[in-house]
C-alpha cells in the first residue's frame, strides 16, 4: 500500500518529528486493489547509543471499518436531528392547527383539569355565549356555571381519564350563564393530557331551544291524543304493516278489547279473514294509493255481533287514519221507515178508492193504481209533476 501523494510525510510531520522525535495522525493509503485504508500512522526516530538520529520507525493500524461506522454515525445523527427538527416541525405545526379549531369551533369548548377541574383553556365560543371573559373562566372550576342543585351531582359523576364509547357522552346538563341564564346543554368529554397534567377537552352544545321545541311539540301531541281520546267517533291509526299504533276510547268501546290486545297487533292478525271484506279493501287502496275514501259498511265481530259503520280513511305519515262513526241504529230506523213505507204502499194499492198525495206546491207525491184508471195517466208517469201542468183544463175549478 502506499499514502495518498508523492510521501505521507508532510512538511508538517517532518517538523513535528524533528521537534518532538514523534508524530501521530491519520493517513489514508491507497490498497494494491485501489481500496481507500483509513490509517493510524505513529512515526518515531530511531537514535543510537549517542541520541543520533539512524531511521524512523512507522507503526501504521487499519481502522477503515470503525472509521467508516464513525461516518456512518455521524451521518445517523445527522438524519435523526433532520428527523426530529421535521417533526417538532409537524408538531408544532398540528398544535396550531388543533388551537386554531379549538379557538374557532362554533360550539363552546374547554379544558378542565381532572383533579380539580378548574378550567385551564376556553375558546372564544365559550367566552361568547357564557358571559365570562377568559380570564375569569381561567379563575373557576367547572361547577361555578352549576345551579347549586347539580354541583354535587356533577362532582359525583364519572370523571375516568380514559374515553370509550360509553362514557364520552356526558349526557344532559343546566349550566348558568353569566348573567344567571339557565341553559340546557349536552356535554361530550375526551381525556387528553394537557401541558402534562391529566385534563378533560368538553365540549357543551347549548340544547334549550331544542328541548323547548320538543317539550312544546309533546305538549301538542298530548293534547292530541286527550282530543282524539274523548272523540265520540271512534279513532285508529295503523302503520304500513298494519299495526295498530293508537286507539281511541270509542273504538276501544265499539271492539270490546283492552288497549293491550291492540296495540302492536296486526289487523289481520286481531280479525282473521278481515282482508275479504269492502273495509279492509278501502283501507288497503288508500294506503297503497295515498288518497282517502269514505265507506259505510256493514262489521260483524268474532263474537257475530254486526255494527253499522261509516269510515273516513286518510293516509298519515305513520300509514293510515280510520275514522268510524257507528251508524247503526241510523241504519235500522231507515230499514223501519222504508218498511213501513212498504207496507203503507201496499195498504194504499189494495184500497178500490183512487188516493192521491199532493206536497205543498201541488206537486204529486204519491198516486195509486185506481187514482192512475181514474186519470187516465200511470202513477209512475205523474209522480213529481205539477197538477196543474198536467191538467190545465181544471184551472178554476172548484175543489
Amino acid at each position: 500500500a502506499k499514502a495518498e501523494g508523492s510521501s505521507p510525510f508532510t512538511p508538517a510531520i517532518l517538523k513535528s518529528l524533528n521537534k518532538n522525535s514523534y508524530w501521530q495522525g491519520e493517513v489514508i493509503y491507497l490498497s494494491k486493489s485501489g481500496d481507500r485504508l483509513t490509517t493510524l500512522c505513529t512515526v518515531s526516530h530511531l537514535k543510537d547509543s549517542n541520541e543520533n538520529i539512524t531511521g524512523n520507525l512507522l507503526l501504521i493500524k487499519d481502522f477503515t471499518a470503525r472509521k467508516q461506522a464513525e461516518l456512518q454515525l455521524a451521518q445517523l445523527n445527522e438524519d435523526l436531528e433532520r428527523r426530529v427538527e421535521e417533526r417538532t416541525i409537524e408538531v408544532r405545526n398540528a398544535e396550531k392547527k388543533y388551537r386554531y379549531l379549538f379557538e374557532n369551533n362554533p360550539m363552546p369548548m374547554w379544558v378542565i383539569n381532572q383533579a380539580d377541574f378548574s378550567f385551564m383553556a376556553v375558546n372564544n365560543m365559550a367566552v361568547l355565549q357564557y358571559g365570562y371573559s377568559r380570564e375569569e373562566f381561567l379563575s373557576m372550576t367547572a361547577k361555578d356555571i352549576r345551579p347549586e342543585e347539580e354541583k354535587e351531582l356533577f362532582v359525583n359523576a364519572d370523571h375516568s381519564f380514559e374515553t370509550t364509547i360509553e362514557n364520552y357522552n356526558k349526557g344532559n346538563w343546566i349550566h348558568k350563564k353569566k348573567d344567571g341564564t339557565l341553559i340546557d346543554v349536552q356535554v361530550m368529554s375526551h381525556g387528553i393530557m394537557f401541558e402534562n397534567i391529566p385534563a378533560k377537552m368538553i365540549l357543551s352544545n347549548d340544547i334549550t331551544e331544542k328541548k323547548r321545541a320538543e317539550e312544546k311539540v309533546a305538549a301538542s301531541e298530548k293534547q292530541l291524543r286527550n282530543t282524539l281520546n274523548n272523540m265520540m267517533e271512534g279513532i285508529q291509526i295503523h302503520d304500513f304493516d298494519w299495526r295498530y299504533i293508537f286507539v281511541n276510547e270509542t273504538l276501544l268501546k265499539f271492539s270490546q278489547s283492552p288497549r293491550e290486545e291492540l296495540i302492536g297487533i296486526r289487523l289481520m292478525d286481531k280479525y282473521p279473514g278481515i282482508e275479504q271484506t269492502d273495509a279492509f279493501k278501502s283501507m288497503d287502496r288508500v294506503m297503497k294509493s295515498r288518497v282517502g275514501e269514505q265507506i259505510e259498511t256493514l262489521f260483524v265481530f268474532p263474537d257475530g255481533r254486526k255494527a253499522h259503520y261509516q269510515l273516513s280513511i286518510q293516509p298519515v305519515p305513520e300509514g293510515i287514519f280510520v275514522q268510524s262513526i257507528d251508524v247503526t241504529e241510523r241504519r235500522i230506523a231507515e230499514e223501519e221507515y222504508a218498511k213501513s213505507q212498504e207496507n203503507y204502499r201496499t195498504i194504499m194499492e189494495r184500497i178500490s178508492d183512487a188516493f192521491v198525495a199532493l206536497d205543498s206546491n201541488w206537486n204529486y207525491q204519491y198516486i195509486n193504481k185506481a187514482a192512475g184508471i181514474i186519470l187516465g195517466r200511470s202513477p209512475e208517469e205523474l209522480m213529481g209533476k205539477n197538477i196543474w201542468n198536467e191538467f190545465p183544463e181544471s184551472t178554476g175549478y172548484r175543489l
